[in-house]
């Protein structure tokens, strides 16, 4: 078992998938008469450098500043966050 976001966790399951997002300025959308499903307010990006085993396998540390930081530059409550997209193995 992968045992993704646990302490136990080890090694990854494959696995295959295919999804397609589209990306436009919020007025832009709204001027078209698109459907909103959702709107990205803030995000942020890190990488642990040297500090880390590997590229598949950030550090939890890091992994809690870069959250950290998309939320406050979206300055927004943690409760009101509906979906948060992590890297999920277990490595």
């Amino acid at each position: 078992h992968c045992r993704a976001f646990d302490a136990r966790a080890q090694g990854m399951i494959g696995g295959q998938g295919v999804g397609i997002v589209v990306l436009k300025l919020l007025e832009s959308a709204l001027a078209d008469g698109d459907h909103v499903h959702a709107v990205i307010k803030g995000t942020a990006i890190n990488n642990d450098g040297a500090l880390k085993a590997g590229f598949t396998a950030p550090r939890r540390d890091g992994q809690a500043r870069v959250i950290r930081a998309a939320q406050l530059r979206a300055e927004v409550d943690a409760d009101s966050i509906g979906y948060v997209e992590a890297h999920g193995t277990g490595t």
